[in-house]
């Protein structure tokens, strides 16, 4: 289990603003964080296999002065591979990719080795031991036949939550048992794996999310003025029960309770 995040505004804001995310869904991985963002013209990565904490203190004015619209970011609870440099995500697609773009992960996909020299063969420089980097990988050679990157991405929909983000789009494929959820806002849409994060994150910044929803594929475009959502999208009510913390969320989805 990992967590991953993303926060996509027709205002910019500074990276720092990204790190409520992780820090609100901690539980979900510690053992590395990185951001991926864009100007509008080049997409941007800065990891490393540290808590989020205090990823948060060594690059702090990094975060501080980098201001984006759009970003995403990713803490690492490991299936594969050791904790290092290479194996924390977000990646970034190789050279021979026909779409540029930053990718991360959680879930596990169980037999990546087998792909693994396959796609290396084919000229794939894959640096870490992740099944997340395959599946990255196996994306690219997909969007060869698909020319389109979601639909790329929904053939590998039981690896679990898959994220990828261009210079001005994210892409979300959510399947398995995995989940990710989106939060509506006036001027910006923050996605998180847990609604919690979504909600303090909106608070923190001042704004409030006018609907929640699960996802199972869309892609969120950004132009100058607008915030484009397309794709399979279900509502989802958060729901607080009384005298329990604010922590403790419940949600209704498809006709079952879920924590």
């Amino acid at each position: 289990m990992c967590g991953i995040g993303a926060i996509i505004s027709l205002s910019p804001y500074n990276l720092e603003t990204l790190m409520n995310i992780p820090l609100n869904q901690l539980y979900r991985g510690t053992k590395g964080c990185g951001i991926a963002w864009s100007d509008g013209k080049l997409i941007y990565i800065v990891k490393e296999p540290i808590s989020p904490k205090v990823f948060m203190q060594k690059y702090k004015s990094v975060l501080k002065n980098i201001s984006t619209r759009i970003a995403i970011i990713h803490h690492r609870l490991p299936s594969h591979g050791d904790v290092k440099y290479e194996n924390t995500h977000p990646f970034i697609s190789c050279p021979r990719s026909p779409v540029r773009f930053a990718f991360c992960h959680n879930g596990t996909w169980y037999n990546p080795n087998e792909y693994r020299e396959k796609l290396e063969e084919q000229g794939h420089i894959i640096q870490g031991e992740t099944d997340s980097e395959v599946i990255m990988h196996m994306i690219e050679e997909e969007i060869n036949v698909e020319s389109d990157l979601i639909n790329a991405m929904r053939k590998f929909d039981d690896a679990g939550v898959l994220v990828a983000m261009t210079k001005n789009k994210i892409y979300v494929v959510s399947g398995s048992s995995r989940s990710i959820y989106l939060g509506k806002a006036p001027k910006c849409v923050i996605l998180a794996s847990t609604i919690k994060a979504i909600k303090n994150t909106a608070s923190k910044i001042k704004t409030k999310i006018e609907k929640y929803y699960s996802i199972k594929y869309c892609t969120i475009s950004l132009n100058n003025s607008v915030i484009k959502i397309t794709g399979v999208i279900t509502p989802v009510k958060p729901i607080f029960k009384s005298g329990l913390l604010p922590t403790s969320i419940i949600h209704y989805l498809d006709g079952g309770w879920y924590e």
